[in-house]
């Protein structure tokens, strides 16, 4: 028998692509496209570089970025200029300085003002995560100054977990600043694991779920006490989606009837503020609903909540969702006013409500320290 083919391991830099966006590899003559857009001084309020003297220089410097390797070789620089795709010219850059051994990297990202509020930043930022979490990083590394509220957004909306806060390296504009951490994860399968309740399997999503959780998730009314939330156009699109929703901080399961009647929904636990919290939340099919399944897939996510440490459970919910508000009512949920950091979202002009439930200490229920994300 012929022995399988060991297993290649994904070049660290190549070539990307988006819908919008080609990301390639630097090189020197980027540089002519680069220069008159870095020289606005607006970007560099929240960092230490400068704007280039000239573009001899700025050559010189993608010239030594080219070559992707630290003096010492212990580390590896990846840098990708953010072309357009529809003849826009360059837009800016996405950077990651990984570890030789692929542990870990840090990663940064800049758009010319001229190329702005178009969403290039989240679009080329989530194609290079995802090729170096294809590529085998470990963990993803981000490092933003207070005042940056925009990267600040960003960095979140793209499933980065908030670790510290402290006070800034660098000093700009003869001040030391304060910067928050974040940190995001490559998805595994103990952080990720399946879950069985009396009546369902939890299978952790995949594009092949979309298969049968598309009809019963087109339902508009689904989607009513959503604000971030829509009906999927297509299968293809769903198929997209949920394969892109592998996330450290935002596990995804299937609802999967045990009796063989097909996939009731889905049920989601995030981890978006960096404190030990989790969020979980629930649709469910119309056809299946009035089963009391929102009910029990979630007290099966709130249990794994437990088990791995997590210390609070948060529910967002719009204040005209008395069925959700009563799934959460019964597993213990309660209406709270307010929790420090937990950020503000409204629908319709009409704010959510908080429900919140304290979990045992992990260390008298049992559980390890805690770690959403391994």
């Amino acid at each position: 028998m012929r022995r399988p083919e060991p297993r290649r391991r994904v070049a660290l830099f190549a070539s990307l692509e988006t819908e919008r966006l080609l990301l390639e590899p630097i090189r020197a003559e980027h540089a002519d496209g680069m220069f008159e857009g870095l020289r606005e001084p607006s970007l560099y309020a929240y960092q230490t570089d400068e704007p280039p003297r000239d573009l001899a220089s700025l050559r010189e410097r993608y010239v030594r970025l080219a070559q992707g390797v630290s003096p010492d070789g212990t580390f590896r620089w990846l840098n990708w200029i953010l072309v357009r795709r529809d003849g826009g010219g360059t837009a800016g850059y996405v950077q990651a300085t990984v570890r030789d051994d692929r542990s870990s990297a840090e990663i940064g990202y800049l758009v010319l003002g001229a190329h702005q509020r178009r969403g290039f930043a989240a679009e080329s930022v989530e194609a290079m995560i995802r090729h170096l979490f294809r590529a085998g990083v470990g963990e993803l590394h981000a490092v933003i100054d207070v005042r940056n509220r925009a990267s600040l957004a960003l960095i979140e909306r793209l499933a980065f977990i908030r670790t510290k806060t402290r006070e800034s390296d660098d000093v700009i504009g003869g001040v030391r600043w304060f910067d928050h951490e974040y940190v995001r994860r490559r998805p595994g399968v103990r952080g990720f694991p399946a879950l069985e309740t009396p009546r369902m399997r939890l299978e952790p999503i995949r594009a092949g779920h979309a298969d049968a959780l598309y009809a019963g998730l087109r339902d508009p009314s689904l989607y009513v006490y959503l604000a971030d939330e829509t009906p999927p156009a297509t299968r293809a699109e769903l198929r997209e989606r949920f394969a892109r929703f592998v996330r450290t901080d935002e596990w995804v399961w299937a609802l999967v009837m045990r009796d063989g009647t097909g996939a009731a929904g889905i049920v989601v636990a995030s981890f978006r503020f960096g404190d030990g919290t989790g969020v979980p939340h629930c649709i469910v099919a119309h056809r299946f609903q009035h089963r009391g399944l929102a009910r029990e897939a979630v007290a099966a996510v709130v249990e794994l909540l437990l088990r791995r440490g997590v210390q609070h459970a948060w529910a967002p919910m719009d204040p005209r969702n008395q069925a959700g508000a009563a799934v959460f009512e019964a597993l213990g949920f309660e209406r709270v006013d307010a929790v420090v950091g937990m950020p503000e979202r409204a629908d319709d002009d009409v704010a959510n409500v908080l429900y919140a439930l304290d979990l045992p200490d992990p260390r008298t229920a049992g559980a390890g320290a805690p770690n959403p994300g391994t």
